[in-house]
């Protein structure tokens, strides 16, 4: 089983109950952590410029690029919309 699908099972077939309390207080901060990043992010130039060239593309709304509601395919918006916004 190739690595990727290693993962999605263990997700997959993972029970919340099962997960420490202190491991998923810590993953709340990390999520609040990354979307302040990711709202932050629609604030620079390169996150404005990564969204118009993205909506010059005019591909399918599948996913919303975070903080700009615009949506893109799902195939191109996890690999450049967000992380382009984010630094």
């Amino acid at each position: 089983m190739a690595e990727t699908e290693t993962v999605a099972k263990y997700i997959a077939e993972l029970d919340y109950s099962s997960i420490p309390q202190k491991i998923l207080e810590e993953m709340k901060v990390l999520l609040f952590d990354y979307l302040g990043v990711a709202l932050g992010g629609t604030r620079t130039e390169s996150g404005r410029i990564a969204v118009q060239f993205f909506q010059k593309l005019r591909e399918k709304g599948e996913a919303t690029i975070i903080g700009f509601g615009y949506r893109v395919s799902a195939r191109v918006r996890p690999l450049e919309c967000d992380p382009l916004s984010q630094h």
